[in-house]
């Protein structure tokens, strides 16, 4: 891929997809396959702002069962299925397992029902003849030797079941986008969508900036899709937004707490259920919320919040004793809410598909809320159907679900790579050349994941920060900002003092 601003400017598009993160990207990857003229833009990098900070699973939906919502419990089985099938290398079934307690609704009795149901429905969702793993009803003994130093004495089970893990989740993101510009799209990051333009009522496309050149122009299309997330309702400036209420949602990397599999830990007032599930080599602790009400731009991780993450899982799970030392990454993102206040904020519990003819009578414009990534394949088909009806294009099948990703075929798992320095040098190389990095955090948080996991040495950080001023043309007051950015985003790293050109 090749960063190329003018094609914007000089092409006329049937959709311009606003927002890169997974839902944009998904959106752009099933149009562009079906031969529409896609222009893929984001005001930042690809996948860098909401869908970076995920907790990198993909849900089977078996928590739909709680409320017998049938119909999303299907997709999000299928959706799970589909990307073990068009992306292995780089997802795994993980197993997790939820303490079970009493004599109601969580008890082993309750969860076994629940497994049984689970099963029956998901087992008609494979895709491509692959399927998740099967779940079951553990012991009071076998649960707590799976999870060792949660002996509380009221557990009585637990309930395993399996998930799907994305091991390089921003890569996937970016292989989505790699896929649509392989079949036509034009894709570019750090292009800030600044108004819709509209003439006699009907969006012809958007005015845009550059956010690294300073460039400001128009890309012209006959269907605009808003899949700008938190900045939905920026991009519409009208009165009747789409998210009304947004919350903060932050998760935690530390080490290496020696699990095979994630469990599920029911904290503070029992309301809240953290996850905390292996990773590579390290341990991914989350999610805690809270009502946000201020600018998306604005939003940092508080803090406190992570010392309120951890604090609930100690008083859960002593014998983890964690410490905010070890805290490698901490990252937050921002995801529609339904109401509720502080931690009791709701998350939305279904993604949104806006036609803005129907609601507004405004031609041209369809909005996209997603509220996971588990989704965002299936909305997506939902999203190209709708906008070939409004462009009178007729039926074009998807062929999305036949359709693994790039590198489905071309490499073992992530975990079975032996990371040496070599390796890394080459996938940063690789990176700067074909995937569009502008920024150091691009190749160190979204390319490459050693920053991310608190693997990443003075020696090698400063070798890419050197390695990328010199190939994208950075003097030394941009290479020494864009180290600093680093550090604001990555506290834990160190920087180490100025080192020169590494070889």
């Amino acid at each position: 891929m090749k960063r190329e601003p003018h094609r914007l400017a000089d092409s006329q598009f049937d959709l311009a997809v606003i927002g890169a993160g997974i839902y944009g990207a998904c959106i752009a990857r099933d149009a562009a396959m079906r031969g529409l003229r896609v222009a893929l833009i984001d005001r930042g990098d690809f996948g860098g702002a909401t869908s970076h900070h995920s907790l990198k699973l993909i849900h089977g939906g078996i928590r739909y069962l709680q409320t017998l919502d049938l119909s999303r419990l299907l997709e999000s089985a299928s959706e799970q299925c589909y990307w073990l099938w068009a992306a292995p290398h780089l997802v795994r079934p993980l197993p997790f397992i939820l303490p079970t307690r009493g004599w109601g609704a969580r008890s082993r009795y309750a969860v076994g029902l629940a497994l049984a149901a689970y099963g029956l429905l998901s087992s008609r969702c494979s895709v491509n003849g692959v399927a998740m793993p099967a779940g079951r009803v553990l012991s009071r003994d076998a649960c707590l030797a799976a999870l060792p130093g949660l002996n509380d004495q009221t557990i009585s089970g637990g309930m395993l079941w399996h998930d799907l893990q994305m091991l390089e989740a921003d890569r996937l993101l970016l292989e989505c986008v790699q896929q649509a510009v392989a079949f036509g799209a034009t894709a570019c990051n750090y292009i800030a969508a600044q108004s819709l333009q509209q003439d006699q009522g009907v969006i012809r496309g958007v005015l845009c900036r550059d956010q690294l050149e300073g460039d400001t122009f128009s890309v012209r299309a006959s269907l605009t899709i808003n899949a700008c997330g938190p900045y939905a309702d920026q991009l519409l400036a009208g009165s009747n937004p789409l998210t009304p209420a947004l919350a903060r949602c932050t998760n935690v990397v530390v080490g290496d707490l020696g699990l095979s599999r994630g469990f599920g830990l029911p904290a503070g007032d029992g309301k809240r259920l953290y996850f905390v599930a292996p990773w590579k080599d390290c341990t991914l602790i989350g999610t805690i919320n809270h009502a946000y009400q201020e600018d998306p731009d604005s939003l940092v991780t508080d803090q406190s919040e992570v010392v309120r993450l951890i604090g609930e899982v100690n008083a859960a799970w002593p014998s983890a004793q964690l410490r905010e030392d070890q805290v490698r990454y901490h990252y937050t993102g921002l995801l529609p809410a339904e109401g509720g206040t502080g931690v009791d904020v709701r998350l939305a519990r279904r993604g949104r598909l806006i036609d803005h003819w129907r609601r507004d009578h405004v031609r041209g414009l369809i909005s996209v809320i997603g509220e996971k990534y588990t989704t965002a394949r299936s909305m997506a088909e939902r999203v190209v159907d709708l906008a070939l009806a409004r462009l009178d294009l007729g039926r074009r099948p998807c062929r999305v679900l036949q359709t693994r990703l790039p590198g489905a075929g071309l490499s073992v798992a992530p975990e079975c790579v032996e990371e040496s320095a070599a390796w890394f040098r080459e996938r940063c190389r690789q990176a700067i050349k074909h995937e569009m990095v502008m920024r150091l955090d691009d190749l160190l948080l979204r390319r490459t994941d050693l920053a991310v996991r608190g693997q990443l040495s003075p020696l090698l950080l400063h070798w890419a920060a050197d390695t990328a001023a010199t190939s994208l043309n950075w003097s030394p007051t941009r290479k020494r900002q864009e180290l600093e950015r680093l550090r604001r985003l990555v506290p834990s790293l160190s920087i180490g003092p100025e080192m020169g050109q590494v070889v």
